[in-house]
């Protein structure tokens, strides 16, 4: 794997600027994992550069928008564009390879970015775009699985409330009190037939036929 993604670092770097570098990185992107699936249908409308979808043991997991920006100068609207593009895409994770980072930058490799809407956003250089896709790709597959868990929750709580909900109806209902008269009157005729049971069993000490 280390191989793999030099390899994609040095064609990545050595590619120059535009189209190139996209097929590039979807290519070498492709070759590694080969189960996501990478498409740039948007880029010629003006869209997203490149669209991943994520995919786990045949299951997607999410999408990951990808822009390409191969200039020496940072623009404030590569940030803006990319998150249009994502809410297009309705992906919550997003890459922008660009070779200029903003001057408030901590990094100068790569520079996770939080959007207002909860969207995530890495800005990385070129060399290190399969790595930031490796890292994204796990907080897609993550966020996917703990959503599934969450809404699992979620409906356990809601059938567990449908079931307290009829249970309370039921005892409220005309059902339930007929069904305790039934139970009272069975119970009196148990009790009815074992009274009379112990009365066979004591002596009648008015009947002359009995001795002591």
């Amino acid at each position: 794997m280390r191989d793999d993604l030099r390899e994609i670092r040095e064609k990545i770097v050595g590619t120059g600027i535009g189209n190139v570098g996209e097929m590039v990185t979807i290519r070498d992107l492709k070759e590694l994992v080969p189960m996501d699936s990478f498409s740039e249908a948007r880029a010629s409308k003006g869209g997203t550069d490149i669209v991943a979808t994520v995919k786990e043991k045949g299951t997607i997991c999410g999408v990951i928008t990808i822009s390409n920006k191969y200039t020496q100068k940072w623009e404030g609207d590569f940030l803006s564009q990319l998150t249009r593009d994502m809410k297009d895409d309705g992906s919550r994770f997003g890459i922008l390879v660009t070779k200029a980072f903003p001057r408030e930058a901590l990094s100068s490799k790569a520079y996770p970015v939080d959007v207002d809407d909860g969207r995530t956003i890495i800005l990385v250089k070129p060399e290190y775009a399969s790595l930031a896709y490796f890292g994204m790709r796990e907080a897609a597959i993550h966020w996917f699985e703990a959503r599934n868990a969450l809404k699992r929750k979620e409906e356990e709580v809601e059938e567990s409330e449908r079931t307290f909900r009829a249970l309370v109806t039921w005892i409220n209902g005309d059902e339930f009190e007929e069904t305790i008269g039934h139970i009272a009157s069975a119970s009196k005729a148990v009790e009815d037939t074992r009274r009379q049971l112990n009365s066979t069993k004591q002596p009648n000490s008015r009947n002359p036929l009995i001795r002591a």
